[in-house]
């Protein structure tokens, strides 16, 4: 599946191996756009695309809460929930935090530190 063509969770669901890849390296190319335009935290986000996809397709959105390491990791995470237009509005006045924050429907606000040890 081509991210373009993902619109929610439940979409991955029925998603074989071949789509599951297709969507993760997709996905995986949208971090890398993302971060050679506006300097964000490559290594990190790419470390992550693929779990974010499988705990997503396995566990879903609405009755998990996910917590990341260090909070910009959710690069991938807020772009497979409700928040498709995240890599379209991050670096701007009203889009959304490269953290995550409970404004935008985070179980957890964080930042640079590791917020999972706490």
């Amino acid at each position: 599946m081509k991210l373009k063509d993902y619109k929610d969770v439940a979409d991955l669901k029925n998603l074989n191996n071949a789509e599951l890849n297709e969507l993760a390296e997709d996905l995986s190319q949208a971090v890398i756009d993302e971060c050679e335009e506006f300097e964000g935290h490559l290594g990190s986000n790419l470390a992550i695309t693929d779990l974010t996809i499988s705990l997503l397709k396995h566990f879903g959105y609405k009755n998990a809460r996910y917590l990341f390491d260090t909070s910009y990791q959710a690069y991938s995470f807020k772009r497979m929930t409700d928040r498709q237009d995240f890599y379209e509005t991050v670096h701007t006045a009203d889009g959304y935090s490269i953290f995550q924050e409970i404004k935008e429907g985070d179980p957890f606000s964080g930042g640079h530190t590791s917020i999972s040890a706490a």
